[in-house]
């Protein structure tokens, strides 16, 4: 999939107060019919579930050609083509799918049956208080549980450790309090979202999604749980293994806590980059966001007083690694 988000698109549907679900599958026929059918039992309807499939080896196209043809209004399918991971993925759909609102869907996950009508009517209520022609953004709680939906903690924030409310850009730079599956938002934020110079400068589609909104947009909340976040061995993104044995097991693999120390010090400086390039320079964020963009090529000395004065160290994580790394 090409890096660049320019150039002329197909726009699949473009009907005024439809909301579009993203759904963005690989490999997915282990989970993919649950998602499904939690998506079948919504208590609102109104949506339309637009599916694109990262050219899976099993049953996971046939899955959704079943669907497709079991609920023909209610799914959609863009068909299977490599896009390179679900980022791409994620993308891919929000360039092609135009509509009022959106919401992300994993196909590994499962909604409670008011999640839709829950995250709709908050995002209508920042509409009526904001207009609809900023980027506007609700995010919520989820359940933690195991690959079989057992209950392993009742709320991802809680069990993350992160503050719920911690949605602003300084904040949102250094981790995402956001988890896609629980996001909806309006045309406005997915009109910014597509404008991208380098997706490589991006780390996630939901991250990006909720850093421009807090740039210039409007962020809500939802503290209740509105979905089952699944825990499995094939993640794409998931929640740390804190646990001593895990924490261990990082410790003794030097390789991979190296790589990983070493993208959580790149990911900040990659965001503010791609920021940076498509933010007018009289903006009030843009001289922060051009020095962090630029702050590796800083003596160390710089790039830690610049870290400390813009506050710009993680909270959950040990600071004497941060330096170390920095």
């Amino acid at each position: 999939m090409d890096n660049s988000m320019t150039g002329d698109m197909e726009i699949i549907n473009d009907i005024p107060g439809e909301t579009a679900i993203l759904l963005a599958t690989y490999n997915g026929e282990k989970y993919l019919g649950e998602q499904l059918e939690s998506l079948v039992r919504q208590s609102c309807s109104d949506f339309v579930c637009y599916i694109h499939d990262d050219a899976s080896s099993d049953e996971t196209v046939r899955i959704i050609e079943d669907y497709c043809t079991l609920y023909p209004q209610m799914f959609v399918f863009l068909g299977s083509s490599k896009c390179g991971g679900a980022k791409n993925n994620f993308f891919y759909l929000l360039k092609h799918v135009k509509s009022q609102y959106y919401m992300f869907c994993d196909q590994d996950d499962y909604w409670l049956e008011d999640k839709v009508e829950r995250s709709l009517n908050n995002l209508k209520v920042l509409e009526s208080q904001y207009g609809r022609n900023i980027p506007l953004c609700v995010y919520a709680d989820a359940i933690i549980t195991d690959e079989n939906l057992n209950m392993a903690a009742s709320s991802y924030f809680r069990k993350s450790r992160k503050d719920a409310e911690a949605n602003s850009l300084t904040e949102l730079l250094k981790t995402n309090v956001a988890v896609g599956c629980t996001m909806a938002f309006n045309r406005a934020l997915r009109d910014e979202a597509i404008i991208v110079q380098n997706l490589d400068n991006i780390f996630m589609h939901d991250w990006w999604c909720v850093l421009l909104c807090s740039l210039s947009g409007k962020m809500k909340c939802i503290q209740e749980p509105l979905s089952m976040y699944r825990q499995h061995g094939d993640n794409t993104v998931g929640l740390k293994d804190r646990s001593v044995s895990g924490r261990l097991k990082k410790v003794l693999s030097w390789r991979s806590w190296r790589s990983y120390w070493k993208m959580r010090t790149e990911r900040p400086r990659r965001f503010a980059t791609e920021l940076a390039a498509i933010m007018p320079k009289d903006n009030v964020n843009y001289d922060f966001l051009e020095q962090l963009a630029l702050i590796g090529e800083k003596r160390k000395i710089t790039r830690i007083r610049f870290y400390f004065k813009n506050d710009l160290f993680s909270s959950t994580d040990n600071k004497i690694i941060q330096l170390l790394f920095l």
